[in-house]
């Protein structure tokens, strides 16, 4: 099952502590990164199993099909859901504590230490945290990229024809949402007839082309409408959407709440950061 996930408000990417007793085969375009802080958790990623157990870490890859089950004791777990854009767009990252040496201790130890920090930083909320951090991320990702990337999706031997289109796909999206996208454009792209490329998407995300595609668009506009003092109807158009109405409506009813209250608490957070 195809996972869209949406991001908190003030951060464009997803931190949480939970307890999990199964989560069945999932796959998201986001990278996952999982600290297990108490306990342990049995994950399964791409037909691959793995006992994790307090202190390990694992980075599951964009679009990995992912499991997690509970061990026989309880758990604790941080996760940590962000764009793969962070890491370049398709770099394919193996960062496993499970078969961690002393060799590469030191390089697991810094993930560890960071991430303590950005929970820190995010309970605390002190003025200035969310760049402090976003910046923590970064240099986070910058450090998964250069110590444990092993190369990228497109020249991964292992990796599926299917899964390689799909990347290809998501990342096109991501990059391109704010442009006229329709099914004849990737289907072009990809060499593949309109009815076959309908039929891929839908089979592999679960849901249509296009409605995956208003999804996306409509996350991008969420965040623009929280960090920028952009109009609606400019925010919509950027985004890529042809009719503003249905965008306003659309971006209404995905929030619960009228745009003036959105922006009205947006205004709210920024004067207590000051």
């Amino acid at each position: 099952m195809y996972e869209f996930i949406k991001h908190p408000d003030d951060l464009p990417v997803k931190l949480f502590v939970n307890s999990v007793n199964h989560v069945r085969f999932h796959w998201h375009k986001e990278v996952e990164m999982i600290y297990v802080l108490q306990g342990s958790v049995l994950v399964y990623v791409d037909q691959r199993q793995f006992i994790l157990h307090q202190d390990d870490i694992i980075v599951i890859n964009s679009m990995s099909v992912h499991q997690i089950e509970r061990t026989q004791e309880d758990n604790v777990l941080l996760t940590w859901q962000f764009n793969p854009e962070w890491l370049g767009g398709d770099a394919l990252i193996e960062c496993n504590s499970t078969v961690q040496s002393e060799r590469n201790r030191s390089k697991y130890d810094r993930i560890r230490r960071d991430l303590a920090r950005i929970v820190q930083e995010m309970n605390k909320k002190a003025p200035g945290y969310r760049s402090y951090a976003i910046g923590r991320m970064q240099l986070l990702c910058g450090h998964l990229v250069r110590y444990f990337s092993i190369g990228t999706i497109e020249t991964s031997p292992t990796a599926s024809d299917d899964y390689k289109r799909l990347n290809r796909i998501l990342q096109y999206v991501d990059r391109n949402y704010s442009q006229k996208i329709t099914l004849q454009t990737i289907a072009d792209q990809e060499h593949l007839s309109l009815h076959y490329f309908s039929h891929f998407f839908s089979d592999k995300i679960g849901i249509p082309f296009q409605k995956y595609l208003t999804l996306v668009r409509l996350e991008k506009a969420q965040e623009q409408l929280i960090n920028s003092t952009n109009s609606i109807t400019q925010i919509a158009l950027d985004c890529g959407f042809a009719n503003v109405k249905f965008a306003m409506c659309r971006l209404i009813s995905s929030r619960s709440m009228s745009i003036p209250i959105i922006r009205t608490a947006r205004g709210k957070r920024i004067r207590s950061r000051q």
